[in-house]
């Protein structure tokens, strides 16, 4: 039997696209609000910065993750075994 390990990294790759497409939907809209909602509380205000700060985090560390599959072992399945301590983190933190 034959490991391909495209069948493990491709939906992991996919994902990391389509979190990456998503966070910059969070830009904008943290930038839309920013321009358009200036006269809101300092509270409110916080509440939106604390939520970009955290999904800048996620995307950070899913791209320190897939950096370490993708080119750090490259072509090396048996990399996909441990756990990497970012993904302990990251679950810590949501």
């Amino acid at each position: 039997m034959k490991l391909v390990i495209s069948n493990y990294t491709g939906p992991l790759f996919a994902g990391l696209i389509l979190s990456h497409l998503l966070y910059g939907v969070t830009v904008a809209q943290t930038l839309f609000y920013f321009c358009n909602y200036q006269s809101d509380t300092r509270a409110v205000k916080s509440w939106v910065v604390a939520i970009w700060l955290l999904d800048t985090a996620k995307i950070i560390t899913e791209a320190h993750q897939l950096w370490d599959y993708f080119v750090t072992a490259h072509g090396n399945i048996f990399a996909l075994l441990p756990v990497d301590p970012y993904i302990c983190v990251r679950l810590k933190v949501l």
